[in-house]
């Protein structure tokens, strides 16, 4: 008699785990994954299909920016950019005009300055001709004018084809410098 009461027992204990993984859905007996975002984070405010004018402490206009969509997160102070388009007035000797254009990018309020990601393409207009950055990633200093490209640069102006690992633009003073894996082409006329 108490052999079949445990029999009994068993089997309707059985029965029960059985019923329970049958109603669980799969996602319960799989192991959690460490680092996974559960949703990404969604921006305090956005806005799409922009042109945004930035002014200097004077009130002289400094840049103008156009995105598809612009991204605000208060907690970050930093604005993410879909599809950049920027253009620094009176940047290059005081003169010329730094257009940038980019996959996407970051600027940081705080510290005042464009991170340009993706493909990026930056051009400007030199004593000489046209001069083009393509690289990967473009730092740029909107209160002092300097840019950094990280993840390999070329730069092409009208007398010179050269490459590196990163560069560093002053544009104030037109004072570039292009660092690690240097090779150049200069061309004379």
């Amino acid at each position: 008699m108490i052999r079949q009461f445990l029999y009994m027992v068993l089997l309707t204990s059985l029965t029960g785990v059985l019923l329970l993984m049958w109603d669980s859905p799969p996602e319960s007996f799989l192991r959690p994954q460490a680092g996974k975002v559960d949703q990404l984070p969604i921006a305090d405010s956005y806005m799409e299909n922009i042109t945004s004018h930035l002014y200097s402490t004077d009130g002289q206009r400094q840049s103008i920016v156009q995105a598809s969509r612009i991204s605000f997160f208060s907690d970050q102070s930093q604005l993410f950019i879909e599809q950049p388009s920027f253009l620094g007035l009176r940047v290059v000797g005081n003169s010329g005009r730094l257009a940038v254009v980019a996959d996407n990018g970051v600027f940081s309020k705080d510290k005042q300055t464009f991170e340009f990601n993706g493909k990026v393409n930056a051009s400007w207009q030199t004593k000489d001709g046209q001069a083009l950055l393509k690289t990967n990633k473009l730092s740029y200093q909107i209160e002092n004018g300097i840019a950094k490209a990280s993840g390999g640069s070329h730069l092409q102006t009208p007398q010179a084809k050269i490459s590196g690992s990163s560069l560093t633009a002053d544009y104030e003073n037109e004072v570039f410098t292009v660092e690690s894996k240097v090779r150049a082409i200069h061309e004379t006329m």
